[in-house]
């Protein structure tokens, strides 16, 4: 069981306040708004932390770059994916897309 796998359980048994203020904690290290991916919209319907929330519902379509791979949360969390915007969270990628 790595980083990510731990941190899910843990999110798992916290009360809602609890995990938002966690998930909070993730937020303020994320890297999405920076991306070169990263609208307007994006911004504008305060989107992010894909890694953690799932990807963009309706204002990222294209990929024109990707920082995922340097972002401190994918860091240090064990994160395996990357174009969380486009592809989904990183649990939805390990436990989901793959039963498919």
């Amino acid at each position: 069981m790595d980083k990510f796998d731990r941190t899910v359980k843990e999110l798992k048994r916290l009360e809602p306040q609890d995990k938002a203020r966690k998930v909070q904690r993730y937020l303020v290290k994320c890297q999405c708004p920076s991306c070169p991916s990263y609208t307007d919209c994006a911004k504008s319907d305060n989107e992010g932390i894909f890694c953690l929330m799932g990807n963009s519902f309706r204002c990222i379509n294209e990929i024109k770059g990707c920082n995922c791979p340097a972002c401190p949360v994918e860091s240090e969390l064990s994160m395996k994916d990357d174009m969380y915007c486009m592809k989904g969270s990183e649990f939805e990628n390990r436990y989901f897309n793959n039963l498919r």
